[in-house]
């Protein structure tokens, strides 16, 4: 017998793909095992699918499978969770409490009880996170206004906003200069929140307002970067909301907050743009 082992994040990721293989494979489920329908609570283990396969007839008839109609498979279907659990016990070596020296038995009760807990939790949590992410796609469709600043809100609100977009084809309007798909971080997050804006409506009023002047501090800057009008230059797509922070509040992001805090490598020149062409600093 063969043997494949498929580590996924989630216990309903192995339910996603245990579906699979039996759409895929003959399943013989006599000899197949879902240990957490078996596992005594007073085993220790790890609770898997393992499911026994043979090949349909259609892929026997293929030219590449012919002869290995009769072989069987064994296929191991686990979360990382479960697959630690497994690696960590293996040595210890003990199937049921009976055999466990008394000293040791609560702690390994413990300890493999908060394994199973974790990989619920983080089941939960997933399902979570999906459900939170598509009540901002149509928030951010009708009320942005009224989202927070966070990963998954500014995910969805660069895709969405007039603003944003208006700001992505005036970049993309300067020669030898594109975006490019976006690169979060958690500087992302973390600017936007020093300088005061707290919404997404916060944000959207910050990109309105920059129109008329920023036009030509973002000029400036990215001139000021390339060194030469035909140097290429390409930007992530939220890197033009970072550099409109910038233009915005020079006076939070200072150059030694750009370096020392977000990473920003010789940003003294973009500064000094803002100041310059930003009307709040007696830019024209």
């Amino acid at each position: 017998m063969s043997g494949l082992r498929v580590v996924v994040d989630s216990l309903a990721d192995v339910e996603l793909v245990a579906q699979i293989l039996r759409s895929e494979f003959v399943v013989d489920e006599g000899r197949s095992v879902n240990r957490a329908d078996t596992i005594d609570p007073d085993r220790f283990g790890y609770l898997s699918q393992h499911l026994v396969v043979t090949l349909p007839q259609s892929r026997q008839k293929l030219t590449e499978w012919s002869g290995l109609g009769d072989l069987c498979a064994e296929i191991q279907v686990r979360t990382a969770l479960q697959h630690t659990w497994s690696v960590i016990q293996h040595p210890l070596d003990y199937k049921s409490a009976v055999e466990i020296p008394k000293p040791l038995r609560r702690r390994l009760f413990r300890l493999s009880a908060l394994f199973e807990l974790a990989d619920v939790e983080l089941d939960q949590l997933l399902k979570e996170a999906a459900e939170v992410r598509a009540h901002y796609a149509t928030e951010a469709r009708e009320k942005p206004s009224s989202l927070p600043i966070d990963l998954d809100s500014l995910r969805v609100y660069i895709d969405s906003s007039e603003e944003v977009a208006y700001w992505d084809r005036f970049w993309n309007s300067i020669p030898n200069t594109r975006t490019e798909a976006p690169s979060w971080g958690e500087r992302d997050v973390l600017m936007p929140l020093s300088c005061g804006l707290r919404s997404l409506g916060d944000y959207d009023r910050l990109l309105r307002d920059s129109r008329g002047w920023s036009e030509e501090y973002v000029r400036e800057t990215l001139l000021s970067i390339r060194g030469s009008p035909t140097t290429h230059l390409s930007t992530t797509k939220n890197g033009i909301l970072m550099y409109l922070l910038i233009g915005n509040y020079p006076d939070v992001l200072t150059a030694d907050v750009l370096q020392s805090r977000y990473g920003f490598g010789r940003p003294g020149p973009t500064i000094d743009i803002a100041k310059r062409t930003n009307p709040r600093f007696g830019g024209t």
